[in-house]
């Protein structure tokens, strides 16, 4: 009887190991698919400048510390964000600048497998204006080889007139046919995304931050499908004395615009 009893104690403890070796395994293996995610999004300032060696020199782009600072908060592939330590910006105020600065819009980096499309409006979404028609890149969290970006590359908009609002947008899978757009108005997005917000967006001096989930009822809400940076625009609202002084200004630009373009 007692050999019997040593006997299951011996085949327990022989199960116990193989489970604690199992387990083992298997954190092994989870901290080396993170390791290997971890290592994809670190990109060296030698990979970065080799994305230009061929393109024009006049190409707008971030250069490669300003990209890296952004870089380095784009959130984990699934990983639900919640919020950063950064002041967060509040988008229905997000409008031009003002003054001779042009509006420049810049890629840092994509977490999806989609492929999407990036849209700006100045008219609440009525007319939408495509800024990058695939936003995927080699070099990019998930990456795609045919890719088109680069990371950092830029796109200018110009400059607008007077208190001009300036919503972005994201077509889900728009490079692929996909016709949903996903904007800064929750009660504005389709289906199951009506009412869910699938942008998120925070101030870094001159720049603003925006980082969007592009799966249609929320997806895993990681928020780093497309992350862009901005520049030139403000989410203060001007005080009605600095309106007058912002209409002039605009209209200023496109006399000025109107006028070197005749003279070309």
């Amino acid at each position: 009887m007692n050999a019997q009893i040593s006997d299951k104690i011996s085949s327990c403890k022989t199960i116990g190991r193989h489970c604690t070796l199992g387990l083992m395994a298997l954190a092994a293996t989870t901290a080396s698919v993170f390791a290997a995610q971890s290592a994809s999004a670190q990109v060296t300032q030698s990979q970065y400048e080799a994305q230009y060696t061929s393109s024009p020199s006049d190409l707008l782009r971030l250069d490669f510390d300003t990209w890296n600072l952004f870089n380095s908060v784009v959130n984990v592939e699934r990983q639900k964000l919640s919020t950063l330590q950064r002041p967060q910006a509040d988008l229905s105020k997000l409008r031009w600048g003002g003054g001779v600065q042009d509006v420049e819009v810049f890629f840092i980096n994509e977490g999806a497998g989609y492929r999407n499309q990036l849209f700006y409006s100045v008219d609440g979404g009525t007319s939408k204006n495509m800024i990058f028609g695939d936003i995927s890149s080699p070099l990019s969290l998930l990456s795609n080889s045919n890719g088109p970006l680069k990371l950092g590359q830029g796109s200018n908009l110009g400059s607008f007139t007077g208190n001009t609002f300036i919503d972005f947008f994201v077509k889900s899978d728009g490079a692929n046919g996909g016709t949903n757009y996903l904007g800064f108005d929750p009660d504005q997005n389709p289906g199951s995304s009506k009412g869910l917000s699938h942008v998120i967006g925070y101030t870094f001096g001159d720049y603003l931050l925006l980082g969007f989930e592009d799966i249609i009822g929320g997806g895993d809400l990681d928020f780093n499908d497309v992350v862009f940076a901005v520049k030139g625009v403000t989410t203060s609202v001007p005080e009605p004395s600095l309106m007058i002084g912002l209409i002039a200004t605009g209209a200023m630009v496109v006399l000025r615009k109107r006028a070197h373009n005749s003279e070309v």
